[in-house]
C-alpha cells in the first residue's frame, strides 16, 4: 500500500510543474489552409477513439495524438494487476493453510472455532477484489477519456488561455504542514 502511495505522490510531484497552453494562433494563414487544418482534425472521429480505447487500451489516446497518456495507462494498469495477481496468489496460499489447520485441527468431526490464518485470507480476499474493481475503473476511464478527447479535438481556443498547477505548501493555524495542489487558470 506504502508503494501504491509513493507512486501516486510521485506522479502528481511530476506533473504538479507542467504548463498546458491551448492551441496556436493560425489567423497568419490563409483561409485554403485553416479549411484543410478543419477537415484534417473533424476526420478523426470520436467513435473510432473509443472503439480503439475498447480493443486495446491506450490506441484511442494514441488515435487522438494524446501519446504521452498511453504509458500511463500501461503503468497503472500494470500496477494494479500486479497487486490482483499477488493478492490472488496469497489468498490461495492463505485458503490452503485454512484447511489444512481445520482438517488437522478437527476434533470429533467439528472444525475448532478460531482459525489464524482466517485473518490473513480475508485480507487478501478483499485486496484482490478491489484490485479488479480498479482495473474494471482504469479500463473504463480509458475509454472515457478516449471519447472526451476525440470530441474535444476541434475545441478551438487562443492561446491567450493557459492553465498552470503549481505545487501548494504552507503551514496552517496549529503549525501542521499542508501540502496541496492548485490549478491556475491565466486570462491574458
Amino acid at each position: 500500500m506504502n508503494r501504491i502511495i509513493f507512486f501516486f505522490f510521485f506522479l502528481v510531484s511530476i506533473l504538479s510543474a507542467t504548463y498546458s497552453y491551448a492551441q496556436t494562433d493560425s489567423t497568419a494563414t490563409d483561409s485554403t489552409d485553416e479549411e484543410e487544418t478543419t477537415t484534417k482534425i473533424l476526420d478523426k472521429h470520436p467513435r473510432n477513439a473509443t472503439l480503439m480505447s475498447a480493443l486495446l487500451p491506450g490506441l484511442g489516446q494514441i488515435y487522438n495524438k494524446k501519446y504521452w497518456k498511453a504509458p500511463i495507462i500501461y503503468a497503472l494498469g500494470g500496477v494494479v494487476t500486479y497487486f490482483f495477481i499477488s493478492s490472488e496468489k496469497n489468498y490461495r496460499i492463505q485458503t490452503d493453510s485454512v484447511n489444512s489447520y481445520n482438517t488437522r485441527n478437527t476434533v470429533n468431526g467439528v472444525p475448532p472455532s478460531f482459525n489464524p490464518f482466517e485473518n490473513n485470507q480475508d485480507f487478501y480476499h478483499k485486496n484482490r477484489d478491489l484490485s479488479a474493481i480498479l482495473i474494471i475503473a482504469l479500463y473504463t476511464l480509458n475509454i472515457i477519456d478516449a471519447h472526451v478527447d476525440g470530441h474535444l479535438r476541434g475545441f478551438d481556443i487562443d492561446e491567450k488561455l493557459s492553465l498552470r498547477f503549481k505545487p501548494l505548501f504552507y503551514t496552517n493555524y496549529n503549525s501542521q504542514f499542508v501540502t496541496g495542489l492548485t490549478a491556475n487558470f491565466v486570462f491574458k
